[in-house]
């Protein structure tokens, strides 16, 4: 299965999601493929630092550089969790061949019609709280997958 979380801007929410399930699948022996990527994000930008440190006990995002959302990215992923209700009707009108495999990340895992919000300049305290949202959410996902 090939799996894409999007954000806004590729350096905070979506690379942590991508790490998280990455190691986790890792772990578990999943034949799991993730990526990430941004519907407004500058190519090559670093993950803040905020999700870096939030990170750093699990996975490291040093290396990780943004990716702006693109077709070639929408046809490559079996699922597309997104962060948001914004994001999930953004990409249904650029992508409304593809919006089927398009959901929002907490509807999608845990039946919550609930954003992530967007840590982006805020104290780690706030990153680590999304870190553990996503952490959650992950879990679930991982638990529809084996299934």
């Amino acid at each position: 299965m090939k799996v894409l979380f999007v954000c806004t801007g590729n350096t905070c929410r979506s690379p942590m999601a991508e790490a998280l399930l990455r190691t986790k699948a890792e772990v578990l022996g999943l034949p799991i493929e993730v990526k990430s990527a941004g519907i407004f994000a500058l190519d090559g930008d670093r993950a803040s630092r905020g999700a870096v440190e939030a990170m750093k006990n699990i996975k490291s995002l040093g290396e990780h550089r943004a990716n702006i959302l693109d077709l070639e990215l929408m046809k490559w992923a079996d699922l597309v969790l997104v962060m948001t209700q914004s994001q999930l009707f953004r990409i249904s009108e650029l992508y409304p061949e593809l919006k089927d495999k398009v959901y929002l990340l907490k509807s999608y895992a845990l039946d919550q019609n609930i954003d992530i919000e967007d840590p982006y300049g805020g104290p780690v305290s706030l990153y680590k709280r999304v870190r553990d949202e996503l952490n959650e959410a992950i879990d679930s996902i991982i638990d529809k997958i084996k299934g």
